[in-house]
């Protein structure tokens, strides 16, 4: 085992051959699709939190408002229509915002999806599976 110290020239001559200038650039664009992917992925969390949080105002609105019109129903009949009505309603209404928030995280995955290649590009030719030892033979 060599007991000297390498010297500068040997540092550089090392790093001709091995150059660790490839693997810092790769996980530069890694590093930046990664943020970018989080920053999308944060903005559409706080437009998923702003959207659910609009939609439980507007329900807990109607709600407020069943409620003051139904006590002034006089006949069961008069309840049963409105408390159909409501539930129509509400049922319409949360089927729409379900559908809503659904595209909100669609849209997410396809950011991801899209930003996967950028962080692991796929290589240039497909890869082959290696042969099966009974295919060989």
């Amino acid at each position: 085992m060599p007991t000297t110290k390498p010297t500068p020239a040997d540092a550089y001559s090392m790093e001709q051959h091995f150059s660790v200038a490839p693997f810092i650039e790769a996980q530069q664009r890694a590093l930046k699709a990664t943020l970018d992917i989080q920053s999308q992925a944060m903005a559409r969390a706080a437009r998923f939190g702003t959207e659910y949080a609009d939609f439980l105002r507007q329900r807990l609105e109607e709600d407020r408002k069943a409620a003051v019109e139904a006590a002034s129903c006089r006949t069961p009949q008069e309840m049963l229509t409105l408390s159909t009505a409501f539930m129509e309603t509400a049922v319409k209404q949360y089927g729409e915002e379900f559908s809503s928030l659904a595209q909100i995280c669609l849209e997410t995955l396809q950011d991801t999806a899209r930003a996967v290649p950028e962080i692991t590009p796929l290589p240039a030719a497909p890869v082959a599976a290696p042969a099966r030892a009974s295919e060989a033979a």
